[in-house]
């Protein structure tokens, strides 16, 4: 491979490999590596070096325009497995590897707690509200993908997107998931919280959460088996979100989604009992 120059690398910071080469038989001298420079600030860091409004990046036009604005966006990062060619099997690694993950933690009297079970339910409740395995169709996702990996300019305007090891094929339930630190947390279904700070969090993200969804809508129409819709989008969309706040390790946070299952699993049951 053809080196190059070094002075032509310039003094920016460089971001996205373009061109390398690991042989020391080159103008350079040494192995190199060229990268594509992005000027830009992490989105996430940008909102908070300018002190935005809640739950805004930036002016309302600027939030508008990083909200719809376009994204173009191995084995799975969080469980070292796949890829995957049925829903089921990802699920049932990914439940594996939670429970295990809690087991050989420091924490042992974590597994003693009837919450530790909480995968399994939600694994269960994945296999009744999902996409059935006939679908047949896995899709391109980036588990990782929100304003913390997302370059952009003073105004917000986007300008680069980095790091996707996150990228994978799975399915449309971790697809359709929301963008993290994005101010677009929903709770899960069949809980309605009290407490005056999580109503008035729910209030102001209810306005983007309805702009999303409406993005979110061609993925939702092709889950041919999707049993209902609600504020976070399909109940399977809203179990898998169970799934990673488990990775909290928080009883607070378990027994919430806890609830929610024993409300979904009733409901289940009630509606088998009505189909005899």
């Amino acid at each position: 491979m053809a080196g190059h120059s070094s002075a032509s690398l310039g003094s920016d910071a460089l971001l996205g490999a373009d061109d390398y080469g690991t042989s020391i038989s080159n103008p350079v001298g040494a192995p190199y590596i060229l990268m594509s420079y992005i000027h830009g600030t992490v989105a996430a860091e940008l909102r908070s070096l300018k002190s935005c409004a809640p739950l805004l990046f930036g002016t309302p036009d600027q939030d508008l325009k990083f909200f719809t604005g376009e994204y173009y966006a191995g084995p799975d990062l969080q469980t070292g497995l796949g890829p995957w060619s049925l829903p089921s099997a990802y699920y049932a690694d990914l439940t594996t590897h939670l429970l295990t993950s809690v087991a050989a933690s420091s924490h042992p009297e974590l597994t003693e707690n009837p919450l530790f079970m909480l995968p399994t339910i939600l694994n269960h409740l994945l296999g009744v509200h999902g996409e059935p395995d006939s679908s047949g169709l896995f899709r391109l996702t980036n588990c990782d993908f929100g304003a913390h990996n997302i370059l952009v300019g003073d105004d917000f305007n986007i300008v680069g997107i980095f790091n996707f090891d996150g990228v994978m094929a799975a399915p449309v339930e971790a697809v359709a998931q929301y963008l993290t630190l994005r101010f677009l947390d929903t709770e899960p279904l069949g809980i309605f919280p009290t407490k005056p700070a999580v109503v008035e969090r729910v209030k102001r993200t209810t306005p983007n959460l309805k702009e999303y969804k409406e993005l979110l809508a061609q993925v939702e129409r092709e889950v041919t088996a999707a049993s209902g819709n609600a504020d976070g989008g399909s109940i399977g969309v809203s179990i898998y979100k169970g799934m990673t706040a488990y990775t909290q390790r928080q009883d607070c946070v378990n027994e919430i989604w806890m609830e929610a299952c024993l409300k979904m699993m009733v409901e289940d049951a009630k509606g088998l009992v009505h189909a005899r």
